[in-house]
């Protein structure tokens, strides 16, 4: 079944446009989180169960190394390729939102949380020059 979102669903934050796990669980259920599954599965499963880990809060507090090795490398992009990111749906229609989950961090690489995130909408909102900037004084900072 098709399931359509209005716009007023999605939340705005430095993430880009969040989608709430209320609306998330309408779109794709709640299956219970399940380590081998999501690391195998294809997006649609990866979908199923997004909901559920963010609800339980199951990496929150953990180091991000954790979820590299437990959920594979990821196939989504947020920002950087130090931000674990996983598709959890790619419509063929490049005109539809494609949905990622993504595992923000500390700088220790800690785990803060957890998010269903339009691909790509944290440009919209800065955050990407947010960062590109942090990058340069970090390297003005390294080069003195």
């Amino acid at each position: 079944s098709i399931v359509t979102l209005s716009s007023s669903c999605f939340s705005q934050s430095p993430f880009g446009i969040i989608l709430p796990v209320d609306e998330a669980i309408k779109k794709w259920g709640n299956k219970p989180f399940n380590v081998q599954e999501f690391k195998k599965g294809t997006m649609k499963v990866r979908a199923s169960m997004a909901s559920n880990l963010i609800k339980n809060k199951v990496y929150i507090g953990k180091n991000k190394s954790v979820i590299y090795k437990e959920l594979g490398s990821g196939d989504g992009y947020f920002v950087s390729d130090h931000t674990p990111a996983y598709l959890l749906e790619d419509p063929e229609d490049k005109n539809m939102p494609a949905w990622q989950l993504i595992f923000d961090h500390n700088s220790k690489g800690i785990i803060r949380g957890v998010y269903i995130q339009q691909n790509s909408s944290e440009i919209k909102v800065g955050l990407f020059q947010v960062f590109l900037n942090n990058l340069k004084e970090a390297v003005k900072e390294k080069v003195k």
